[in-house]
């Protein structure tokens, strides 16, 4: 049943995001052409914020009430912009324009972080097969005919509810222990396998290919002829179809990222076609905005699947990377309208300039698939993350073991060192634990003021402890916590504590 809710959760969204696009924005954009991009724009910044919030401060991100702020926000919008079209007013059209992205994009981070909850071989399939049942509502809106204001409206909200009413039993517990739980900027710096940096390729790739959805949004309006739409559906279904037949090997992330590559550059060379809409090439002239489509919509498939492998490995950051994913995506689309509507002005006083910047973007495309991703491996970076499992309780002293302290206690009970329940243990404990710290720094040739680091990780203690011990910076902290990993081998502090543990047994006494 939890699948089932996933799957029809992200099939909303997408059909959503398909009613908002066919049935409400064409109207809008007769009447204020840069409403779109207003609504856009305000869900990248929002989706900023919130990957930001997540990272730093999640216990801000009060789920029910700002989901319940934002579905009054988005009714209220909605009816601001069905008024706005009746009257032909762009002023009541630009109030009501940056609800629409600000909740499409909230949701779709809870959506995301939904998606921690399936395997790797449910989502494989299940992701797909929602975009193709989005798909199958696009044909029916198509068949259908064109759709009132009020009444696309009223199915994006309803649309929006149901997936968020869908998605909510599945992550509700998830979201009380990412905020019950030390933020990941803590756990970060002791744990740095177990978050990817917003600098990640995973995240700088996601934004370059929704750069190319928002250049195919604005290039063709969002809206494309019956054939032409069922057309740019066909690389996910037939992605769905080889999931569907659980060959191994055959759908991974890095195929994934190939295909959805392909399909982009295809459409970057096929854009010259447009300039002749009656030529020889008219038949073509849809080509661009079909390729790219295709292209992004396969590579939306990808960033979901990284978000639910990535959020399955490391739940408790399941919610910061569905944010940073979203972050990336709604600021690509965001950028790649932009430079679509440069390189249109710029096309009607001179068409070369086009075919000019197109080849610049298309080179730049190319230079980045096989010269920045030549060596990356989207598989083996899901492969890297490591999950933060939190610390024992404070172990016994008569058990031959380390007294250390949870590091998911809540951040507010680590403000100051006077603060910490520092444990007692005998002095021969203290004086085996202070060999063993020793022993295996000169081993892995650590420096005096790693042997600092080390010790301190050693008893669980957490970056903004450590920062207050030792005087000095999260990143220098987290610098010195990468480095004491790399030489010892080891991906998180728990590996890292066993070290010591083992030390201590053979030689350290």
């Amino acid at each position: 049943m939890q699948k089932i809710q996933i799957c029809a959760a992200l099939a909303l969204l997408q059909a959503a995001s398909a009613i908002l696009n066919t049935g409400l924005f064409p109207f809008v954009a007769d009447i204020s052409p840069i409403s779109r991009e207003l609504s856009t724009f305000c869900g990248a910044g929002f989706s900023v914020l919130a990957a930001l919030a997540a990272y730093y401060r999640p216990s801000w991100l009060r789920e029910r009430a700002i989901s319940g702020i934002l579905l009054g926000l988005l009714a209220a919008s909605l009816v601001l912009l069905c008024v706005g079209v009746q009257t032909s007013d762009p002023l009541l059209i630009a109030l009501g324009s940056p609800f629409g992205g600000i909740g499409m994009v909230w949701f779709s981070i809870l959506v995301g972080a939904s998606l921690a909850n399936l395997k790797r071989e449910e989502a494989l399939c299940l992701i797909p097969l929602a975009f193709v049942i989005a798909y199958g509502v696009q044909m029916v809106l198509s068949a259908w005919g064109a759709l009132s204001p009020v009444v696309a409206a009223t199915g994006y909200f309803a649309a929006i509810a149901a997936a968020y009413l869908l998605v909510i039993p599945n992550i509700d517990n998830l979201l009380r222990a990412i905020r019950a739980h030390e933020s990941p900027i803590v756990l970060d710096a002791t744990n740095p396998s177990s978050f990817l940096p917003f600098s990640s390729l995973v995240f700088i790739t996601i934004f370059l290919f929704n750069a190319a959805c928002g250049f195919e949004a604005l290039l063709s309006g969002g809206v494309l002829p019956p054939f032409e739409a069922w057309l740019s559906y066909l690389p996910v279904a037939l992605l769905l179809i080889m999931a569907l037949s659980r060959k191994d090997g055959l759908v991974t992330a890095n195929n994934l990222k190939t295909a959805s590559g392909l399909l982009v550059l295809a459409g970057l060379l096929a854009l010259p076609m447009m300039l002749f809409p009656t030529g020889p090439l008219g038949f073509a002239s849809h080509a661009t905005a079909v390729l790219l489509r295709g292209g992004s919509d396969c590579f939306a498939v990808l960033t979901f699947f990284l978000v639910a492998t990535i959020g399955a490995r490391n739940p408790l950051g399941s919610l910061t990377t569905s944010a940073s994913a979203m972050a990336a995506s709604w600021v690509g689309i965001g950028c790649g309208a932009a430079a679509m509507g440069l390189l249109q002005t710029i096309s009607q006083e001179n068409p070369d300039a086009l075919i000019f910047a197109n080849d610049i973007i298309t080179f730049a495309f190319v230079a980045y698939i096989f010269v920045v991703l030549q060596h990356f491996s989207f598989d083996r970076a899901i492969a890297g993350v490591v999950p933060v499992k939190p610390i024992d309780a404070l172990r016994n002293p008569s058990d031959d073991q380390i007294v250390e302290l949870q590091p998911h206690r809540a951040s507010s009970s680590l403000q100051s060192s006077s603060e910490i329940a520092e444990a007692a243990f005998p002095e021969e404990e203290a004086s085996a634990f202070n060999r063993a710290c020793a022993q295996v720094a000169e081993q892995f040739s650590l420096t005096a003021r790693e042997l600092d680091v080390l010790e301190l990780l050693a008893r669980g203690r957490t970056s903004p402890v450590i920062q207050e011990r030792l005087v000095v910076s999260h990143n220098t902290v987290k610098s010195h916590v990468r480095h004491i990993y790399a030489k010892l081998g080891v991906h998180s502090q728990q590996e890292l504590i066993d070290v010591i543990d083992r030390a201590r047994k053979t030689g350290g006494k």
